[in-house]
């Protein structure tokens, strides 16, 4: 079985050293730099990894990773997408040859997203980078998927990737995601632009493309949707309607239970307006709560706190 990692890179020599090694274990490292002034590539290439210079114009994100996954020589069976901040755990060959069964086109594993101190993993979920050289391209500008256009047949496995990012300037995607939105009227792209509105407080077009969002058929994945809200609430808040405000945290409460932010919202909102025995039963709702659920898709992950 021949296995190869791939992903693109600019400017993350910091992150070579420890990148490579958790590699060391797989047959090829392919790397595609769109255009690096710190020496990244020559660090990669010193590391044992095949580096392609590529340039991307005007730039998006599936583009260049479909680049990085075509650039994979024929014979690899087996790709695994792992980003330069992200590193493979001890023992993952092992875990993938494993799993990797006859007609198997990708694998789920378990990804450590963030961290609440050194050791101590935060938000936990599965993820499904790893897949066939053949049948797969990578999909919309940015908050990009691996889009499969053949029949998938996906097991789950133990193998373990953790994401250990740098602490960068948060990036202005504000362009590729509403050229996402055109490209595409789905509702990953409709969602992720909503809440990019939400971040720069743009109430108004917030609220609008997260309404068009709830209407799309095909919105039905509940965390999102409770998500999606849950920031229309904001949008009628920040917008001075207090009581459409407290119609939506109560609506993203009855399509999730669930999620712990929804009833702390509730709360907050019943805090303000002193409303004393609502508040008081949107905390016991949220304190209730053990079990703290993110995924990276439809199929649920459950975590007990």
């Amino acid at each position: 079985m021949k296995v190869a990692v791939y992903t693109i890179s600019k400017n993350e020599a910091k992150q070579v050293a420890s990148y490579m090694e958790s590699c060391r274990d797989a047959d090829l490292v392919v790397i595609a730099d769109t255009g690096s002034t710190d020496g990244t590539p020559h660090l990669l290439r010193q590391a044992g990894a095949v580096v392609h210079d590529i340039a991307v114009t005007p730039w998006r994100f599936d583009l260049a990773r479909t680049t990085s996954l075509c650039l994979l020589p024929a014979d690899v069976d087996v790709c695994i997408k792992l980003d330069l901040d992200e590193r493979l755990q001890p023992g993952w060959r092992a875990e993938l040859e494993k799993a990797w069964i006859p007609g198997t086109t990708r694998l789920r594993y378990w990804y450590t997203w963030n961290w609440k101190a050194p050791g101590v993993p935060d938000i936990l979920f599965r993820s499904d980078l790893i897949h066939a050289r053949a049948g797969y391209q990578w999909r919309y500008p940015t908050h990009e998927i691996l889009q499969p256009s053949i029949f998938e047949s996906i097991v789950n496995c133990e193998l373990a990737i953790h994401q250990f990012p740098e602490d960068k300037p948060r990036p202005n995607d504000l362009p590729l995601l509403e050229l996402a939105a055109r490209e595409h009227r789905v509702p990953r792209t409709l969602f992720y632009l909503g809440r990019e509105y939400s971040f720069r407080e743009e109430w108004a077009s917030c609220q609008k493309v997260l309404e068009d969002y709830l209407a799309l058929p095909g919105a039905r994945w509940t965390p999102e949707r409770s998500h999606a809200m849950r920031l229309i609430g904001f949008c009628h808040k920040h917008q001075g309607d207090r009581a459409g405000a407290t119609a939506w945290f109560l609506r993203c409460c009855a399509e999730d239970p669930w999620q712990r932010e929804n009833w702390l919202e509730l709360a907050q909102m019943y805090y303000e307006e002193k409303d004393w025995f609502g508040g008081y039963h949107a905390c016991e709702r949220a304190l209730a709560i053990r079990c703290l659920l993110y995924t990276s898709d439809a199929a649920d992950d459950l975590l007990c706190v």
